[in-house]
């Protein structure tokens, strides 16, 4: 297992708070002024500027989907995996507060007002699996990232946007959503018809079965490719 990375503890903590204060914003500027065909293209670069600052040094994964499929497929060992969630999660929490201060606005996320829970899942869960499969065919050695490899992860968020942030509102990723959550919880805002939170099971489940879908995807590819070999 090693001795723990505190360089890429630091990374992750570093890019999920910039990553999900990118997400947060978009959603506290979108009513007031902010144009919503170019909502994508900020969550999508984003991605891909962080990936290029951090992959080198944590391998980027500022998703615990994302650590979860990395595990599964051996990138990631269970020490720092743990340690990976731990700090996306509070890195996510600290970024809603700092959105909150800055804009009085906070965000959970739910369905859209034309959709079920169930479209939401499937959603959160298939572009999960997206995601993650991203991740673990690209972050394949998280010292050596090539170039490629922060417009790949970008991509998904923009594609990703693009098409369902009016289903489940494009999350894929259980750390944003339990960070902003507790901040739209605990700032009072969760209240009445408009309370979001109760469906915060479907922004943590799907993702998650969508990140374990990916780390085993990967490793039966793996398998047929090495027998190939």
């Amino acid at each position: 297992m090693g001795r723990i990375n505190v360089a890429a503890l630091m990374m992750e903590a570093f890019g999920t708070f910039f990553f999900v204060l990118t997400i947060n914003s978009v959603h506290a500027l979108v009513p007031m002024h902010m144009n919503a065909l170019s909502a994508p293209f900020a969550i999508g670069f984003s991605r891909v500027l962080l990936t290029f600052i951090g992959g080198h040094v944590s391998g980027a994964h500022y998703n615990p989907a994302n650590t979860l499929a990395l595990l599964i497929s051996a990138k990631v060992d269970w020490l720092h995996a743990i340690i990976y969630v731990g700090i996306h999660t509070a890195a996510a929490f600290c970024s809603g507060w700092l959105v909150y201060g800055l804009f009085d606005h906070t965000y959970a996320p739910g369905p859209g007002p034309l959709f079920k829970w169930y479209h939401a899942f499937v959603v959160e869960l298939l572009w999960s699996f997206i995601e993650a499969s991203a991740a673990t065919h690209t972050l394949q050695h998280p010292t050596k990232p090539r170039a490629f490899y922060g417009f790949t992860l970008g991509l998904v968020y923009v594609v990703g946007n693009a098409l369902f942030s009016n289903v489940s509102g494009a999350v894929f990723n259980p750390a944003f959503s339990i960070g902003t959550t507790l901040v739209h919880i605990m700032a009072g805002n969760n209240k009445g018809e408009g309370a979001t939170a109760k469906y915060i099971y479907i922004y943590l489940v799907a993702p998650t079965i969508g990140g374990g879908m990916a780390g085993l995807y990967h490793q039966v590819v793996k398998t047929f490719k090495d027998k190939k070999s």
